[in-house]
């Protein structure tokens, strides 16, 4: 079990060269949905969005299988109900739990290390401080890509 906001198996997965074989399990999964109004009216009608509030999947990840269950559920004044999904606001940010099960202890840690490790590293971005948190941004690392600044430091060498 797990609250690590840097375990998303499914992200890494989409990741990876070699396939990672997800399946979803047969059960009844609870998805939320929203809809977020568009910022003004040239923008079109909105966006309708799901968002997965439980769901388990099975994942093939090397020579071995995992079952995966994530559980995440607004906190209500119905205490019972959130201390049973196990999901509560911890200041502003949601905690959501992934529960991991496997037969073998150490390549379920092994998985859980490839994912969090994978995840935490930046790839093709530039970490920019934006709306109070560092996050990454791909369009800024596109946009420095090939440029020189040689012309610019010449320019500032006194001679």
């Amino acid at each position: 079990m797990t609250s690590d906001f840097r375990f998303q198996p499914l992200a890494y997965a989409a990741q990876q060269e070699d396939p990672i074989l997800i399946q979803e399990m047969e059960m009844e999964g609870l998805k939320k949905l929203h809809y977020y109004p568009p910022l003004s009216r040239r923008y079109g009608k909105g966006v309708v969005a799901s968002e997965v509030s439980l769901g388990g999947w099975t994942i093939g990840w090397r020579d071995v299988e995992f079952k995966v269950i994530f559980t995440s559920v607004s906190f209500t004044a119905d205490t019972l109900r959130s201390l049973l999904t196990m999901q509560w606001s911890e200041g502003f940010s949601r905690t959501s739990i992934w529960y991991l099960i496997s037969d073998d202890k150490s390549k379920a840690q092994e998985f859980f290390e490839a994912v969090t490790s994978h995840l935490s590293q930046t790839r093709d971005a530039i970490l920019v401080f934006d709306q109070g948190y560092w996050q990454p941004d791909h369009g800024l690392w596109e946009s420095v890509q090939g440029v020189s600044l040689l012309p610019f430091f010449r320019s500032q060498l006194i001679i």
